[in-house]
């Protein structure tokens, strides 16, 4: 299982890949959506974790950017975020249509539990 984490915050980040790595997820850092699609160019992964808060650009704006790419239409997405669900506005379908599977408010959320909503993506499993 390769996943991609899209998580600006630097210590949050490195939390995220010594956490996921022990549990056995492959798990690549990007710090921003451009880096993310670098990173997405170079090696599909066979998920996404992202924050929603971006900086220069918002994650709706980097997963509506995802989307645009028929070679990335079917890479499934967990939303990590500190900005609660309800917050954008978006509804239910528009965030399906986004390819957003699960939504962690950041605040509210374990490690044990993003590693398993990670896994239960797994297709191998």
């Amino acid at each position: 299982m390769r996943v991609l984490v899209v998580e600006p915050d630097k210590i949050l980040g490195k939390t995220y890949m010594q956490q996921f790595t022990a549990a056995g997820i492959d798990a690549q850092l990007a710090r921003d959506g451009q880096t993310a699609v670098q990173h997405i160019d170079e090696q599909k992964p066979d998920v996404l974790m992202i924050e929603m808060q971006l900086g220069a650009h918002s994650g709706i704006e980097f997963l509506h950017e995802l989307r645009s790419y028929e070679d990335w239409a079917d890479i499934p997405v967990i939303v990590n975020s500190s900005v609660p669900k309800e917050a954008f506005g978006v509804s239910e379908a528009a965030w399906q249509r986004l390819g957003v599977v699960r939504y962690f408010y950041k605040s509210k959320t374990s490690a044990k539990q993003l590693i398993g909503a990670i896994l239960s993506l797994d297709k191998s499993s």
